[in-house]
């Protein structure tokens, strides 16, 4: 079943992408469906951690590996040090995105459940229009807390980190 978001007084439109795709929300966040409100305690708590759970599972395993395997110790202990690292940064992209994906709805998902092929339309959609992708990071910082939680020249000084700076130019705007 398609759900017509245009028509029902519980959501509001967000955002219209470039490719015309309309993203919405509910009207109030809290009142996301139980399911979404699992994954979206599972995004939170990968936001924290500052890497995805694929990114994760990968270093775990290039450690494992180095050291079973390999007896390597050195791809173990840099598999920790990167993880450690990653504690320390502002935010990581993905992790970001996959809470978006959780709060917002593109026309025809259900908001009650989690698709795997919107989750796949949204991430394209993203990828396409940096625009759409800066708009919906900036949402889940909003939602996080992370942006009222850190100071704005932190903020200022990660995004003109030359590594961030094509991506986040455009996210400075709505700063």
């Amino acid at each position: 079943m398609e759900f017509n978001y245009k028509d029902n007084k519980e959501f509001t439109l967000v955002y219209t992408s470039a490719n015309g795709t309309n993203f919405y929300s509910h009207l109030n966040p809290i009142e996301i469906s139980p399911i979404r409100g699992i994954q979206a305690s599972k995004a939170e708590r990968f936001i924290s951690l500052n890497i995805t759970p694929e990114t994760l599972l990968e270093l775990v395993n290039f450690g494992i590996e180095g050291a079973n395997k390999e007896k390597d110790l050195t791809k173990s202990v840099w598999a920790l040090h990167e993880i450690k690292k990653r504690l320390h940064y502002l935010c990581e992209e993905n992790t970001l995105l996959e809470l978006a994906n959780i709060y917002y709805f593109i026309d025809g998902e259900d908001p009650k459940t989690v698709s795997e092929a919107f989750r796949k339309k949204k991430f394209e959609i993203w990828d396409n229009d940096i625009e759409c992708k800066s708009f919906f990071l900036l949402l889940s910082l909003e939602l996080t807390g992370t942006l009222k939680n850190t100071p704005k020249e932190d903020l200022l000084k990660f995004m003109e980190s030359p590594i961030y700076q094509s991506e986040m130019e455009k996210l400075k705007r709505y700063l």
